[in-house]
């Protein structure tokens, strides 16, 4: 059996959902012919056709979306399984552009899927909420860890704590993060690009903090070594790996 693994344009460095595959696929890979294929741009409203046109005409026994480009199983000829992260940009928006949205990602690919798998029961439920008529073939399978971390029991911490926060999006609570330990001797490893206002608080607070961003999976790792204390206060996950890394 041919199965080909649809991804969005990856953005540089640690992504969740192409690591996620990257454990999955040599599995698969052991039994049946696997094959990936990348979309050529971000998943955006601009560039939601270049990736159509680029993707149409990819045949195989499975053709598997593994999330956040749902949109390019809409017209898909070859039987059709799409992986649903979560939802949190469709839910959040209320504008007329996210009617469309909800549309291209949600109403139009899942009804068209033969198989939907949310990576939660979070997320499965979000599915339901908004799509009701796909229950029945909607089925969880959490999300896999990566070979690469292995327990490692903290030996002893750094003189000066080590806090690594992961991610900077609204809903990562970073801002909170940096006024609740503003007068604490700290240093703050922070994963993920910082807006203006996230750096000049930071610099408004004196704080002692590093920032990184476009990491592989493997410095990623290092920095959970590094740390001493993870920060994840996260008001919105559909799975939250960082929890289990």
């Amino acid at each position: 059996m041919k199965i080909t693994f649809f991804f969005r344009k990856r953005k540089s460095g640690y992504n969740s959902i192409e690591e996620v595959f990257n454990t999955i696929i040599p599995i698969i890979g052991s039994s049946h012919q696997t094959n990936r294929i990348t979309a050529p741009c971000q998943s955006t409203i601009l560039g939601v056709i270049p990736n159509w046109l680029y993707t149409f005409w990819r045949r195989a026994d499975i053709i598997h979306i593994t999330g956040d480009a749902h949109y390019l199983g809409l017209f898909s000829k070859s039987p059709l399984v799409i992986t649903v992260h979560d939802l949190a940009s469709i839910f959040r928006s209320k504008s007329i552009l996210n009617t469309f949205k909800k549309w291209l990602w949600v109403n139009g690919p899942l009804k068209r899927a033969a198989q939907v798998v949310a990576i939660s029961e979070n997320t499965r439920n979000e599915i339901s909420q908004m799509l009701p008529e796909v229950d029945h073939k909607t089925t969880v399978i959490p999300n896999p860890i990566s070979s690469l971390f292995k327990f490692s029991p903290k030996k002893s911490m750094n003189e000066t704590p080590i806090i690594l926060h992961i991610g900077t999006a609204t809903h990562k609570n970073l801002v909170k993060v940096i006024n609740a330990i503003a007068d604490q001797k700290v240093e703050l490893i922070i994963l993920g690009m910082l807006s203006s206002p996230q750096k000049q608080l930071l610099d408004e607070t004196f704080m002692a903090y590093q920032n990184f961003s476009g990491l592989t999976y493997e410095e990623v790792y290092q920095l959970y070594l590094k740390a001493d204390i993870i920060s994840f206060p996260s008001e919105y996950e559909g799975f939250g790996m960082p929890i289990i890394e």
